[in-house]
């Protein structure tokens, strides 16, 4: 059974080549007929060996709105093409593209399963940008993405609120589905087993960017009534304006701004805890599959947040909670009579990509029976 994994972008983030970057180191760790591409406009090739190039177009397209109009066309109709030529593969795993005619007509059109595979609540998330184009996108999403859906061989979703969201669109709940939450390779790290010292707990909390979502400010904010001298806060990434000059009034605080990974590994040796976000529902979501909550498990971190994510209530090692300090401390104290292995060895069947891919591969196996 060949399975093809496949993206469409003209800007893919770094978190987006990562996921795909170690999906493909995993898929041939196992020895699976899989293969991960993407296909980009030229000039990005250098982003990860995984790029299939697009050979029609250059940079002018990505700097000029008009031209970029044209571009997203342009991309999409060199890439279903290519797709329809690959004639040895037997399941489609395809990103989903909102709004996208020419994804319909490859869903109508091909004889083989094709799997859309969502990573987020699309309407919604069209649905707060409220200028024209916006509101021009979020209609023609509304209306498109319907008939995507019906017309797949099934829906992969990173969490259990987008699958439910995604049938919930086309009014089917016994619509062919599978959960692929977001996965790290897990690699041995040289870190101290033991926590340190509880005499002064100290949090982590990382984001290359912190967005009002992160929920950072609901922090900072019950710090304010919050005496409690015996911890410290440790931020990682670029502040948001406000909350970067209420940060600095408070000396429990200590910011480090954007650090590399090395860093980051370095400083969450010396750390009880990590932080993940608290205010999701500002861009109406209840749950969330975050690589940075699986980047703190690998390095043996429990982590407090304020959604849901795929661990059940059972797993011990990522607790929902409201945006309070002392309860992040509680939190703290509870687990540092675990060692960090112990954290690690309980979270790998959630995050470990090598797991989830092998889950997945024998799910789509049984579903299309091939």
């Amino acid at each position: 059974m060949k399975i093809l994994h496949a993206a469409c972008l003209l800007r893919p983030s770094m978190g987006i080549v990562k996921q795909m970057s170690e999906e493909k180191y995993i898929v041939d760790k196992l020895g699976l007929d899989w293969s991960v591409r993407f296909f980009l406009p030229k000039g990005q090739e250098n982003m990860s060996s995984i790029i299939k190039e697009a050979k029609y177009t250059n940079s002018i397209y990505l700097n000029r709105f008009i031209y970029k109009l044209f571009a997203w066309f342009f991309i999409r109709i060199e890439y279903y093409i290519w797709l329809s030529q690959q004639k040895e593969v037997d399941i489609f795993l395809i990103r989903y593209s909102v709004h996208d005619v020419f994804q319909l007509m490859f869903l109508l059109l091909s004889k083989k399963p094709v799997f859309l595979v969502h990573h987020t609540l699309e309407e919604p998330e069209l649905k707060m940008n409220n200028n024209f184009l916006g509101k021009l996108r979020y209609f023609s999403e509304k209306i498109i993405g319907k008939f995507c859906i019906n017309a797949s061989y099934g829906i992969v979703g990173v969490t259990n609120e987008i699958v439910e969201y995604e049938k919930s669109r086309i009014k089917n709940n016994s619509k062919r589905s599978l959960l692929f939450p977001n996965g790290i390779n897990i690699r041995s790290h040289q870190n101290n087993d033991v926590f340190p010292n509880l005499s002064t707990i100290k949090i982590l909390f990382v984001a290359s960017e912190f967005s009002e979502w992160h929920g950072l400010d609901l922090i900072l904010d019950d710090m304010k009534s919050n005496n409690n001298p015996s911890f410290e806060l440790h931020l990682v990434g670029k502040l948001l304006s406000q909350d970067l000059e209420c940060a600095k009034k408070d000396s429990r605080i200590i910011l480090h701004g954007i650090q590399n990974k090395e860093f980051i590994e370095n400083l969450a040796n010396q750390c009880h805890v990590a932080l993940g976000s608290f205010a999701l529902e500002r861009k109406n979501m209840k749950e969330a599959c975050t690589l940075k909550v699986r980047e703190y498990l690998s390095l043996g971190l429990p982590v407090y947040s304020g959604h849901k994510d795929v661990f059940p209530e059972s797993f011990k090692f990522y607790k929902l909670g409201k945006p309070k300090i002392n309860e992040i401390l509680n939190y703290a104290t509870d687990c540092s009579s675990y060692n960090r292995s112990i954290v690690v060895e309980e979270a790998r069947n959630y995050i470990d990509k090598s797991v989830l891919t092998l889950k997945l591969y024998t799910d789509l196996k049984d579903l299309t029976n091939l």
